[in-house]
């Protein structure tokens, strides 16, 4: 799948989490939700446009008052042509559990940093680690459902990797390996974390655990921020309603409106895609 057939949705801005390494969609905490109107149509016109994945993400996007009927809608309107995917903390899995019963949601990534119950809340200002695992052994009852962990890890973190790669793997799940959005050109540290995921893939014979993959474009072949880009092209439409194709180019930035009528809407969402791997035209 093309990363321009992918659309992130940012359906609030706040979490009840304070991980110091989130980058929130690149958002400004504000505690605003999205229009849901101007949502809606954004999603119709991307699904028009080939788009074929869905992902709701936040701050934590369970927290939103409507998060159940937005994943139903979706789903009704969308489903085959687009898979329905979310992105949460894992602190609210019995709110969106029949949802997930009922095939609502295609995907689910679950946040997870550690397994040791101080380190949790210095990362997260939080005791939620008993709620995320009792959430993880919910959804291990239920078949065929796509999850997976997303596990940043931490410069002093690597040896704990193993540890959590058969703690998830327990489950059935898939681990999603991240590392932290900044520190790119710190090459030891990336190195070694390569070693490490390659060494588990060796030992458990298992290619599903990777490093998320950086892919650069055109557009950033000049750009100072490569160095410290660790989150990839996605489209996004934040709670600001703004078409965001990168997190570090303000230039790339779209406003949208409500009074945009569809057609606008349609270039607007059209020129996202573009400066997903171009400059602004």
């Amino acid at each position: 799948m093309e990363n321009k057939e992918i659309l992130r949705v940012q359906l609030v801005d706040y979490c009840n989490h304070k991980c110091f390494f989130c980058h929130n969609e690149g958002s400004k905490v504000q505690k605003k939700k999205i229009n849901r109107k101007l949502m809606e149509r954004v999603i119709q016109i991307f699904e028009s446009t080939g788009g074929r994945q869905l992902t709701f993400t936040g701050g934590e996007p369970t927290l939103h008052p409507e998060i159940v009927d937005i994943i139903q809608t979706a789903k009704d309107n969308y489903y085959p042509r687009m898979n329905i995917g979310l992105t949460t903390n894992g602190t609210n899995i019995k709110k969106i559990l029949s949802l997930i019963k009922n095939d609502y949601i295609d995907k689910i990534n679950i946040s997870l940093y550690t397994l040791d119950k101080a380190e949790h809340k210095r990362i997260t200002g939080t005791n939620t680690l008993s709620t995320i695992i009792d959430g993880l052994e919910l959804l291990a009852g239920i078949n065929d459902q796509d999850v997976a962990i997303n596990y940043v890890v931490q410069k002093d973190k690597i040896n704990e990797l193993e540890g959590m790669y058969n703690f998830v793997s327990a489950f059935g799940f898939r681990l999603n390996v991240l590392n932290i959005i900044g520190i790119e050109q710190d090459y030891q540290y990336i190195e070694s974390l390569k070693e490490k995921i390659g060494y588990i893939r060796q030992k458990y014979n298992d290619s599903t655990i990777k490093l998320k993959s950086k892919i650069y474009h055109p557009k950033c072949r000049s750009c100072k921020s490569k160095p410290i880009c660790g989150e990839g092209s996605y489209l996004r439409m934040n709670v600001d309603n703004v078409l965001v194709p990168c997190l570090y180019r303000k230039d790339l930035l779209i406003q949208l409106e409500q009074k945009d009528t569809n057609p606008m809407l349609r270039e607007k969402i059209l020129e996202g895609m573009y400066r997903l791997e171009n400059n602004p035209r």
